[in-house]
């Protein structure tokens, strides 16, 4: 894993290298100064859990740090380097009502919410959800050693600053995971696409290519879209507000897609990188078309997983299985294929029961490191490596590639033939990932009421979209769910109103019937059947003034309409000697024809007294 970056683009550029971090704490101040000068960038110090070789730039409004838009420009060993910019969008609008509950409960929110709290730091910051900014407490914690691998060292937290609610948080990690992290060497656990060797790179970049809903986060880690402004990816990334996410195959090409993260949700988990919880949910700072990425769905079981096919896709370090990553990227999104050899507890042992792992086959029994698996590589045969952290593990269901996990390590550092890599199970987090726009398993029509009362088998998409009520994938309307109308179309002349039967009446107009409706033009001029079996076309009110009934758009569609005359064969609307001539034409057996007027299977004697019987007009 590398470090975060933490990029943005501002509105306005005034640089101060002497303003520090007391930020404003009174409200008189916030209310009375706030938009009365302009937005700036201003230098500050680096915080407790900061890389010492940077310098850090905040945007404020006001003397208020805005939250999430921070520029980390690191040292090269000559210059501080700002690697890019963002497309941040200012926020439009501003609440400054200042905190209503107090710094201490603030940060006894945040560590309600995290394992093994030490202390917390709590600042005033403006917190912006989609274009509309107010004032939070940013809550910075301190957390104890877990003695679990890979374990996060603080916890960042938002909470509002009226309800107490926590809007956003995301885990930071001080340690920089290099090849000679002891912590790594120790534990046998790098946090991060290597392919065999007879792929080959341009092979490795093909496969990868395919998958526009894969993205670059933060600059170090990948991760999925799962919904139009939703990103999936792994807890130990770290990525939070302000996270930078890119969208296109090459980084270092043209035609790339920014956005920003605007918060993070963390679902579960202590956030020890196998502990089964390494994952986030990150909402972006505004959709991206489907022009640009289609979100992709998520696999809803995993009691199947062990022996499938999988695609793992993302934009770290890359090499090929003899000699590794070498500490490599080109920048490219990579992908390749293996098979899940377990889902359960790591292959490796240790850690929680929601972990996929694979191996990294070439052949050789030496590089079939889960026991029990095939040695035999696939075509595409692939494993991870450091900044592929975070990225999916792809499945196949119903011909779709879905998610079913989201990578957070491997066993080695150089990611060779023989490297393990652990992917957390997505699944059990069905319920937080489609409560903020994720979709599970692969979509089936079901039954769709309408407020008439019908119902049709449709998609839920399609159904939304025609205003009706989705009851569910793989419900039918044979029976209905649908429960009975209780409304219909009321005529007013030719104007219509959709209302109960007592509110027509009440409003003296004419009530169609239960279940009709305006769209139908129901109250029109229409077919109107009279007591004289006559039907001539009315206005809905007045065939019924008249006695009618209005059954039909049209005559000819009508219950009085003139009743069929199949005896006329040549639809001539008289029954003559040409008719006569097809019934003789045809006379013996005939299967289906229509000169087989009784339906018996024979053209004879009884089907011909049946045309004479209808001599003449028809």
């Amino acid at each position: 894993m590398k470090y975060v970056h933490f990029l943005t683009a501002f509105s306005f550029l005034t640089l101060n290298s002497t303003f520090g971090q007391d930020f404003m704490s009174e409200q008189s101040e916030v209310t009375d100064q706030l938009l009365n000068q302009p937005s700036s960038i201003q230098m500050v110090s680096g915080k407790s859990y900061d890389p010492p070789q940077a310098n850090y730039y905040q945007r404020f409004v006001d003397r208020i740090p805005l939250h999430g838009a921070r520029v980390v420009a690191e040292s090269d060993g000559n210059n501080f380097v700002i690697p890019g910019l963002d497309q941040f969008e200012d926020p439009a609008t501003f609440d400054a009502t200042f905190p209503a509950i107090s710094k201490n409960l603030a940060a006894t929110v945040a560590e309600a919410n995290v394992d093994l709290p030490v202390a917390s730091e709590a600042n005033v910051v403006w917190f912006q959800t989609n274009t509309h900014a107010r004032l939070c407490w940013e809550v910075i914690t301190t957390l104890a050693d877990s003695g679990e691998p890979v374990s996060p060292t603080h916890m960042e937290a938002i909470v509002d600053g009226q309800t107490g609610d926590l809007l956003s948080q995301r885990q930071i990690d001080v340690n920089n995971y290099d090849p000679s992290d002891s912590t790594q060497a120790e534990w046998g656990i790098f946090p991060r696409i290597v392919v065999n060797n007879a792929m080959g790179i341009s092979g490795g970049r093909a496969y990868g290519a395919a998958f526009d809903a894969v993205v670059s986060v933060g600059g170090g880690c990948t991760g999925t879209l799962i919904a139009p402004n939703v990103v999936l990816c792994a807890r130990h990334c770290g990525a939070g507000p302000g996270s930078q996410i890119v969208f296109g195959d090459n980084l270092n090409g043209g035609g790339l897609v920014f956005r920003t993260v605007q918060s993070s949700f963390l679902p579960d988990g202590s956030g020890s990188l196998l502990d089964g919880g390494d994952v986030s949910i990150l909402t972006l700072s505004s959709p991206v078309p489907a022009s640009v990425a289609v979100p992709m769905r998520l696999i809803d079981q995993t009691n199947e997983l062990e022996g499938m096919l999988c695609a793992t896709v993302g934009y770290g370090l890359n090499g090929l299985g003899s000699s590794g990553h070498n500490f490599s990227s080109d920048g490219y999104r990579w992908g390749g294929e293996n098979i899940i050899d377990r889902y359960g507890s790591p292959a490796s042992g240790g850690g929680g029961s929601n972990i996929i792992s694979t191996d990294f086959d070439n052949g050789s029994n030496n590089a079939n490191s889960i026991g029990g698996s095939s040695s035999t590589p696939l075509q595409y045969e692939a494993t991870t490596a450091g900044g592929d952290s975070g990225g999916p593990i792809l499945v196949q269901l119903g011909g779709e590639w879905v998610i079913a996990g989201v990578l957070s390590g491997g066993t080695t550092s150089t990611s060779t033939y023989g490297d393990i890599s652990w992917w957390t199970g997505s699944a059990v987090y069905r319920n937080a990932i489609e409560s903020r726009g994720g979709e599970f398993g692969i979509p089936a029509p079901g039954a769709c009421c309408f407020a008439n009362g019908s119902c049709v088998s449709v998609f839920n998409d399609e159904c939304d979209s025609a205003g009706g009520a989705f009851e569910g994938a793989e419900t039918t309307c044979a029976p209905s769910p649908c429960p009975p109308p209780s409304t219909g179309a009321c005529c007013f002349g030719s104007q219509c109103s959709e209302l109960t039967p007592v509110g027509c009446a009440n409003g003296g107009g004419f009530f169609v019937g239960l279940g009709s409706d305006c769209a139908d033009n129901g109250c029109a001029p229409r077919a109107c059947c009279l007591a004289s079996g006559d039907c001539v076309v009315l206005l809905p009110d007045t065939c019924s003034n008249a006695g009618g009934v209005s059954d039909a758009a049209d005559c000819a569609s009508s219950s009085c309409a003139p009743p069929p005359c199949p005896e006329d064969l040549n639809d001539n609307g008289l029954v003559d000697f040409a008719d006569l001539l097809e019934v003789l034409g045809s006379w013996g057996a005939c299967g289906g024809c229509e000169e087989d007027f009784d339906g018996n299977g024979l053209v004879e004697f009884n089907d011909l007294l049946n045309l004479l019987s209808k001599w003449g007009p028809c």
